[in-house]
């Protein structure tokens, strides 16, 4: 038997009663999303194994906050309370993660699709202001997605100086046209 056999809402009754076999199953039944959540949020290598404990954590934390009566199935339930955890750990420190983008901060159409960064300007815009690719990526995501320069560093990856300077640069070039 293996353990996607065994049905959550029996597992979690087993554990409340103190049965600690239940409890190695629900964790190894919920490893694969835990790992699959550390990946999607862009965890550093060195930190993985610390943010896997946090998931087992949280899956703990779940069980006994789960009610039964809930709308929710618990494998829902678990998984906000995991991506929850996991944003409480990576605003505290933001050194655990590489570049990660906080739904909260991104208005979710911004990412919908990732062709978008390589929006092209109108022929005219761009023949006439010389922008370069950064600059025109800037100015896509500030311009046409409204995006805050913080959100715009976060998603490309760069510093929000960096930003602040395109965004120097762009208007130059516009003023000198």
């Amino acid at each position: 038997m293996t353990v996607f056999e065994y049905n959550d809402y029996e597992l979690i009754d087993l554990i409340r009663e103190g049965n600690d076999d239940a409890l190695e199953i629900m964790f190894k039944k919920y490893e694969p999303l835990i790992r699959s959540r550390i990946s999607k949020f862009n965890i550093k290598p060195m930190m993985v194994e610390d943010f896997y404990q946090e998931g087992l954590l949280a899956l703990n934390k779940a069980i006994y906050s789960y009610k039964m009566s809930s709308p929710k199935t618990f494998n829902k339930f678990f998984d906000l309370v995991l991506q929850r955890r996991f944003i409480t750990l990576l605003r505290k420190n933001k050194n655990y993660f590489n570049n990660t983008v906080y739904l909260d901060d991104v208005n979710p159409t911004i990412l919908a699709e990732p062709r978008d960064l390589n929006y092209e300007i109108t022929s005219l815009e761009a023949d006439d202001y010389h922008l370069t690719d950064l600059e025109k990526k800037v100015y896509f995501l500030k311009h046409k997605k409204g995006c805050k320069p913080r959100t715009i560093a976060m998603i490309l990856g760069l510093d929000v100086k960096q930003v602040y300077n395109a965004t120097d640069r762009i208007k130059a070039k516009i003023k000198n046209n």
